[in-house]
């Protein structure tokens, strides 16, 4: 079987995505994986400058896309000879949103988690994944249901608030999936789906942790009308989690998380918010106030940011970042309280004058 190697002769990404697509849309078992990425600076340039131990990675630029060669070697002591090393490919087309990014691989799902998704991690604050709520997922779908599409689901999986998951094999439209989360109180984390209109124009997969998958149909329609969509919502995230206001007298922009329903109405719900929090791994919350009204302090040991984290209304979770606070932490802390307490709508309030005391009150 062909692989991506193969096609990495082409200079000009039009021709490389389109022999690439035809490949796969032939193939049983070969699947394009996309990883969208934030990165406040020239991703590639990080690549370059960047060591990150234990990686070999090797930039080939093209007219107008790039590939990555990576290995990475693991050792640890339960492998048979101490160590094993990872091989592969990937590329990156330059970037139509200046910070976002997508890392495309057909290479095998050990080389995506030990090499891609590890080599993501390891670059981190510098870099950052986007999360995309249950309800940004059906609005990509409702898009294209506006221009007359028909979406099916084919597999979707679900999962509560505490991390209790359902997995669905049940063919059937978009909406009634997501329906079905709502009602059951649920979101939805993965899903496999066909857009098509007289023949198929994608059979894909879009995971909430902005991962997507081209398996077959028309690559074009992948690339020009459903990333795009995709890479929309994170540039908005983006945006909203990087204004802050680094002045002098602490002029801060608060963000929130808002939702449809007066759901913090005890101090029960404060006490799963805080539980939530707690769950962000390398973090520590400590809690000023919990009854009648929520407000928590979190570090990230990460990258060193913190924020502090209000509910004073049932339907809003405010967060107030600090000076430093950065927006893959932010990304963090939304995406957590997203999946552990409720999903929401990111929105940014009005600026608020913040002195050293109001965090001691």
């Amino acid at each position: 079987m062909r692989s991506l190697i193969d096609f990495l002769d082409e200079e000009e990404f039009d021709n490389l995505k389109l022999r690439l697509g035809e490949h796969v849309s032939g193939s049983r078992s070969l699947k394009l994986s996309v990883f969208s990425i934030i990165s406040l600076t020239n991703f590639i340039e990080l690549l370059q400058k960047e060591h990150i131990e234990n990686f070999n990675i090797i930039v080939q630029e093209k007219k107008d896309y790039w590939i990555i060669n990576v290995d990475r070697v693991i050792e640890r002591s339960d492998i048979e000879g101490g160590k094993r090393t990872i091989s592969g490919v990937a590329y990156v087309e330059k970037p139509a949103h200046k910070r976002i990014w997508h890392i495309a691989t057909t290479e095998n799902l050990d080389f995506q988690k030990n090499c891609i998704e590890r080599m993501i991690s390891l670059l981190r604050p510098r870099i950052s994944r986007f999360y995309l709520t249950s309800n940004e997922i059906k609005s990509i779908f409702s898009r294209f249901e506006e221009k007359k599409y028909s979406i099916m689901v084919k597999k979707a999986i679900l999962y509560t608030h505490k991390e209790e998951g359902d997995i669905s094999f049940e063919k059937q439209p978009y909406f009634r999936t997501f329906n079905e989360a709502e009602e059951s109180d649920m979101y939805v984390d993965k899903i496999e789906f066909v857009i098509r209109k007289n023949r198929i124009a994608l059979h894909g997969f879009v995971t909430r942790e902005g991962i997507s998958k081209f398996i077959r149909g028309d690559v074009s329609f992948f690339y020009k009308e459903f990333l795009p969509l995709l890479a929309n919502y994170g540039e908005e995230k983006r945006i909203k989690l990087n204004k802050k206001e680094k002045k002098l007298n602490f002029e801060v922009k608060p963000l929130a998380l808002k939702f449809k329903d007066k759901i913090i109405e005890n101090s029960s719900e404060n006490k799963r918010i805080v539980a939530s929090l707690q769950n962000l791994s390398s973090s520590s919350v400590f809690i000023y106030h919990l009854n009648p009204y929520l407000h928590v302090s979190l570090f990230d040991f990460i990258d060193g940011s913190s924020c502090d984290i209000f509910v004073s209304s049932p339907d809003e979770i405010s967060v107030i970042p600090s000076y430093t606070c950065s927006v893959f932490s932010l990304m963090r802390i939304f995406n957590q309280l997203s999946k552990d307490f409720q999903e929401g709508n990111l929105i940014e309030k009005e600026k608020k004058e913040i002195s050293f005391m109001d965090f001691f009150e």
